[in-house]
């Protein structure tokens, strides 16, 4: 087809053709994103479980009483670091061969 010479069929069918390329992209962009939609709900529910059951362990141990045979009677938080005995220190130093 010459430069100049465009027929109304031409332009018809040229026009079909950018609507069928324009409804494949908005198709393929749809199941793009129920694909991603899909996905944030199964990590944000696995998320949604951890946290519950971090919770659950942080209540719990908020709700469990220290022994009394731990530590040297002091209370001491869930996660807090242990005092280090010296001489357990200097043992584990010299077995490394500092």
């Amino acid at each position: 087809m010459p430069f100049g010479l465009v027929t109304k069929a031409a332009l018809d069918r040229y026009r079909e053709e950018l609507r069928a390329d324009y409804q494949r992209a908005a198709d393929d962009q749809a199941a793009v994103m129920r694909k991603i939609k899909v996905e944030w709900e199964e990590w944000w529910e696995k998320f949604s479980r951890l946290y519950a059951r971090l919770s659950k362990r942080v209540k719990d141990a908020e709700r469990e009483a220290p022994t009394p045979g731990e530590g040297n009677g002091e209370n001491v938080a869930p996660g807090a670091p242990q005092a280090i005995d010296p001489v357990k220190f200097q043992a584990w130093r010299a077995r490394r061969g500092f």
